[in-house]
């Protein structure tokens, strides 16, 4: 059993890590990896935060979100096929692969595409969206 203490810009947390996870796991767990854990949480009655990970990931194989937002849900089906094709020419090589999710204000819908339509994002084509739709449309998380 393994104690990994990770840190962000919000605090440290230490994390029980298991032989099993760890092994597994062991080269993203040097100094200066950025890593996703995810595990279970717990809280003692001391108030210590307690977490126990089941799962380390790189930074770089975590599935990012790519979200367009337009006004309402008639703008997106008159654009949804020219965003399609946008997106198919504009695919990244080498990237970050992203789920694409169009937002749709007035209604508040999601349409998150399926799997089958994952992509590769890459500066180009979030520059090149958000010349088209707005910056303040386009978003990678």
């Amino acid at each position: 059993m393994k104690f990994v203490t990770i840190e962000d810009i919000t605090g440290s947390l230490e994390i029980l890590v298991f032989p099993s996870v760890f092994d597994k796991f062991r080269a993203l767990t040097e100094v200066g990896e950025r890593i996703f854990v995810t595990g279970k949480a717990g809280i003692e009655a001391t108030g210590d935060v307690k977490f126990i990970a089941e799962r380390i990931e790189g930074f770089e194989e975590v599935n990012c979100k790519l979200w367009i937002r337009f006004p309402d849900e008639a703008g997106y089906a008159a654009s949804k096929q020219e965003l399609e094709e946008m997106i198919d020419n504009l695919e990244g090589h080498g990237a970050r692969q992203v789920s694409v999710i169009v937002y749709c204000e007035k209604e508040g819908s999601r349409d998150k595409w399926g799997d089958e339509r994952l992509t590769t994002a890459n500066e180009e084509m979030v520059e090149a969206l958000a010349e088209k739709y707005g910056e303040e449309n386009v978003i990678l998380t």
